[in-house]
């Protein structure tokens, strides 16, 4: 029975844990579907472009300051998304990896309190 205990705490529950801790990474890059932001980084926002039919040079000037201000705004609010995203993996991989090195260590966590509680009531 210890035997199960064991390959259950530091085979099985780790095996787990680190597949859970996969899928939802890779749950979020599709959530924040990082690969099309930085595909379509420099793209035109919602592709809000306005394409030249000839005119004058005004007309021409506006297009593509218009044009300009489209891509702008889709680089803004795609970086935004990228670095939102950043900033949730900045803190879940730390607490990822320190939460399974507590789930590695819990027995031997249990066993010192345990010893450290005996010794204090026997003092």
């Amino acid at each position: 029975m210890l035997i199960d205990y064991l390959h259950w705490q530091f085979v099985l529950s780790p095996n787990w844990f680190i597949k859970l801790l996969w899928n939802l990474e890779r749950a979020s890059v599709r959530f924040f579907s990082i690969s099309l932001m930085l595909r379509t980084l420099l793209s035109y926002w919602h592709k809000d472009a306005m394409a030249f039919t000839g005119g004058s040079l005004g007309k021409l000037a506006t297009i593509i300051l218009w044009n300009t201000i489209s891509r702008l705004i889709g680089l803004i609010i795609r970086s935004a998304v990228i670095a939102i995203w950043l900033v949730i993996q900045v803190i879940f991989i730390p607490l990822s990896l320190i939460t399974l090195v507590a789930l590695l260590l819990w027995p031997l966590l249990v066993i010192v309190g345990l010893a450290i509680g005996l010794s204090l009531l026997l003092v």
